[in-house]
C-alpha cells in the first residue's frame, strides 16, 4: 500500500484502504514475527505517508491482538497467538526466541505507541531491547537463539543472515525513528557493526571479494547468505544519518563499498 501511494496509484490505494478496513484480525493463529513486520508495518508506513485515518485504527486493532506473545517470564516474544482467543504458541524452536523475533517489533510498536499514545506498546518492547542492552555480549554481537523463559543465550551461531538480520537493522532504526533520543540504540549499533566487521567479514581467496559470514562455535562457515544482503545499506544508512569518528566512517565506507 505504502508502494502504490508512492507511486501515485491513487485509485488502487483507495480499494486497498476499503479492503483493509473490512479485514478480520481474530484468526486462529498469526505468526508474531511476520505479521508485525508485513502487516502492521505495512498500514502503520500506509499510514504515515497518506495520514488515512482508518489504515491507523485497523494497526492499532492488529498491534493490539498480537500483545499476548509478550506474555512469557522473559518479556521476550512467542512464536504466534491466536488472535481470537489471545492464546500463544510455541514454533519450531520450542522455548527458544530467535533474536530477529525479538528485537524486529521495536520500530512497529514504538511508532505505534507514539501516534496511539498507548505506553504499553512502547514499554513491552523496549523491555526487551533493555535485556539485549545489559546481555553483555562478546564483541556487541548476539546468538541467534535465545531463552524464553529467562533470556539466555542458547548457542554459539553468530550471524547478520537468517535468524539474525533485520535485528540489526533495527538498532539503527530504533534511534533514528526516536529523533535520536534512545543514545543505547545507537551505541549497541556502533558496537554490533564493530563486531560484525572485525569478527564475521571475510575476503575471498580466489577474486579476492569482502563477504558477511556466518560464525558458528568460533568457526567462520564460508558463505553468503542472501538474507545478508542488506549490510551495505544499513552501513550507508549509518553513514548518511550519524556523526562517525573518522577511523569509524572509513572502516563502515570500506565495509559497505566491498559488501556492496
Amino acid at each position: 500500500m505504502d508502494t502504490m501511494w508512492i507511486m501515485g496509484l491513487c485509485d488502487e490505494f483507495d480499494t486497498a484502504v476499503r479492503i483493509t478496513s473490512q479485514q478480520n484480525f481474530t484468526i486462529v493463529s498469526a505468526p508474531f514475527f511476520k505479521t508485525v513486520i508485513c502487516y502492521l508495518g505495512g498500514l502503520l508506513s500506509a499510514h504515515a505517508l497518506s495520514g488515512e485515518v482508518t489504515l491507523l485504527d485497523r494497526a492499532n486493532d492488529l498491534g493490539n491482538h498480537m500483545l499476548p506473545a509478550f506474555d512469557t517470564p522473559s518479556g521476550l516474544p512467542w512464536f504466534s497467538v491466536n488472535t481470537a482467543t489471545g492464546q500463544t504458541v510455541l514454533g519450531w524452536t520450542g522455548n527458544a526466541v530467535l533474536f530477529l523475533e525479538a528485537t524486529s517489533c521495536q520500530v512497529e510498536y514504538k511508532y505505534l505507541a507514539h501516534v496511539t499514545g498507548h505506553a504499553e506498546y512502547y514499554n513491552k518492547v523496549e523491555k526487551i531491547m533493555n535485556t539485549m542492552y545489559s546481555a553483555n555480549v562478546s564483541n556487541g554481537l548476539f546468538t541467534t537463539r535465545w531463552d524464553a523463559a529467562d533470556t539466555s543465550p542458547m548457542n554459539n551461531h553468530f550471524s547478520v543472515g537468517a535468524s539474525a538480520d533485520s535485528g540489526y537493522e533495527y538498532l539503527l532504526k530504533q534511534y533514528l525513528i526516536s529523533g535520536k533520543t534512545e543514545p543505547c540504540a545507537k551505541d549497541q549499533y556502533l558496537a554490533s557493526i564493530s563486531g560484525i566487521i572485525d569478527q564475521l567479514l571475510y575476503i575471498s581467496p580466489c577474486r579476492q571479494l569482502l563477504y558477511v559470514t556466518d560464525v558458528v562455535s568460533g568457526r567462520p562457515v564460508y558463505n553468503l547468505q542472501h538474507l545478508s544482503c542488506f549490510l551495505p545499506g544499513l552501513l550507508a544508512l549509518g553513514m548518511h544519518t550519524l556523526t562517525l569518528a573518522l577511523c569509524d566512517k572509513e572502516r563502515h565506507t570500506w565495509a559497505a563499498k566491498g559488501l556492496a
